[in-house]
């Protein structure tokens, strides 16, 4: 196991101190991210974590990722939609993924959540419109 793989075995359960942004260039850490960030039974902090980097840093192929989000936005810990909705911004130009985030900004229960995926949709002017 290389640094790399040993790295993303850890951040699954101890997230704190691990940079993965400066991977960005390794070709398992997407796909990783995907995984962890749809996996409902995954530690909560790490699933954060991997959203924020996709909302940051989104990868060539949207697509997994946007759709890995829109599972994470219907958790049902609020913090985690809310981490979601937030890094559903540079997806939102997915009919699917703008529908959710549609449907999350009327009638998720949680305001942070419904603010973060109002935001989300504002700042898509492929959705919104320029």
């Amino acid at each position: 196991m290389d640094d790399v793989a040993r790295l993303l075995d850890r951040f699954r359960t101890a997230p704190e101190n691990i940079y993965l942004e400066e991977h960005l260039g390794d070709p398992r850490l997407y796909p990783f991210l995907v995984e962890l960030t749809a996996d409902g039974s995954a530690y909560d902090l790490a699933r954060i974590e991997a959203m924020k980097v996709l909302g940051l840093w989104p990868p060539a192929d949207r697509r997994a990722a946007g759709r890995a989000l829109v599972v994470a936005l219907r958790d049902e810990d609020e913090l985690v939609r809310q981490h979601a909705a937030m890094a559903l911004g540079p997806y939102a130009a997915d009919p699917d993924v703008a529908a959710a985030l549609s449907a999350a900004a009327r009638d998720d229960e949680d305001e942070s959540v419904r603010s973060g995926a109002r935001g989300a949709l504002r700042d898509n002017p492929t959705v919104c419109g320029p």
